[in-house]
């Protein structure tokens, strides 16, 4: 076998079992974790920071606290309290190829610097790939977005969805879960579907609904053959993929703006908009469309395109009524 013929058999093993471990990682750190050190995780994993150094496979992260508590949405305290949890909270990582079982911290080495806003941060090599990788599944929200998540639910049914979108074109994007699944997913240990429905689904999806490409309907599934002549049992959940359009803000207000000159041209046609003193005319619009002053005066597309603008900044101005 050639060389290089052996070193991508060995990188393509490396990387199934990294694909592995990574997915098997994030669904177990979801479950125990809470949601600021969920968020401290997705912003090293998926944020733009650097790492300093590297010392014994340890990477290291100087990080102002500052920015990392803005970000995540939390207090200096409560990012502090968070990191010092993480230091003493390990994973599990099983090998079944070579039979092992590693119990490692993601973040085993936290030191904060007295007199500053500076943390330095330390994962191990393998550790910090490993959520990178898994971290990069969610394709679905940007980390801003993410960020401002109140519910750790919601990144976890994040990652179903993701998994759920990458079915083939002519299988449907659901999936139905029992209620021992729907625990297990959760990590919670509910004794009815309602009571999940009610204390995890519908609250997931306010969020994702608003921060995330990708959300779901759900509908609940009785069991067809009721033991007893009273309300059938609830006994799973379907979830269905649906694709949400984010509004962007500027987009959004933009597209209010061009509906507002719309209307101002097919209603107003002729109307005085405005007087202006200094060039002594009414401004007005005509049955093209087009500004125009009424003494002759000439108005350009960019002096039409500000006084657009003004005019929809200012509507109490206007001598029309809208």
């Amino acid at each position: 076998m050639l060389p290089s013929k052996a070193k991508e058999i060995f990188n393509k093993e490396k990387n199934e079992f990294f694909s592995d471990v990574a997915n098997t990682l994030i669904e177990n750190y979801i479950l125990k974790s809470n949601l600021v050190a969920l968020k401290v995780l997705f912003y090293l994993s998926k944020g733009n920071i650097k790492s300093t150094g590297k010392n014994k496979n340890l990477y290291t992260f100087k990080i102002d606290t500052i920015v990392m508590s803005d970000f995540c949405g939390v207090n200096k305290k409560t990012l502090q309290r968070n990191i010092k949890k993480m230091t003493e909270t390990s994973i599990t990582i099983i090998d079944e190829k070579n039979k092992s079982i590693e119990y490692v911290s993601v973040i085993p080495r936290a030191k904060f610097i007295d007199g500053t806003n500076i943390i330095e941060l330390g994962m191990f090599e393998d550790i910090y790939f490993m959520c990178k990788k898994a971290v990069s599944r969610y394709t679905n929200i940007n980390l801003t977005n993410l960020m401002k998540l109140k519910n750790k639910h919601s990144i976890r049914l994040i990652s179903i969805l993701e998994k759920i979108s990458q079915y083939d074109k002519h299988v449907g994007k659901r999936v139905t879960y029992s209620l021992e699944e729907l625990n297990g997913i959760f990590g919670t240990n509910y004794p009815r579907i309602a009571e999940i429905e009610r204390k995890i689904l519908k609250p997931i999806k306010k969020e994702l609904d608003v921060f995330s490409k990708k959300s779901f309907i759900h509908q609940v599934n009785y069991e067809k053959k009721p033991k007893s002549t009273g309300r059938p049992r609830a006994v799973s959940i379907t979830i269905d993929l649906i694709i949400n359009e984010i509004e962007n803000p500027k987009k959004e207000k933009n597209r209010a703006f061009l509906e507002w000159v719309k209307k101002i041209r097919e209603k107003n046609i002729n109307e005085v908009l405005l007087y202006h003193p200094e060039i002594e005319a009414n401004l007005r619009v005509s049955s093209k469309g087009l500004l125009y002053w009424d003494n002759g005066h000439e108005l350009n597309a960019t002096k039409a395109k500000e006084f657009w603008k003004w005019m929809y900044e200012n509507q109490g101005k206007l001598l029309i009524q809208i």
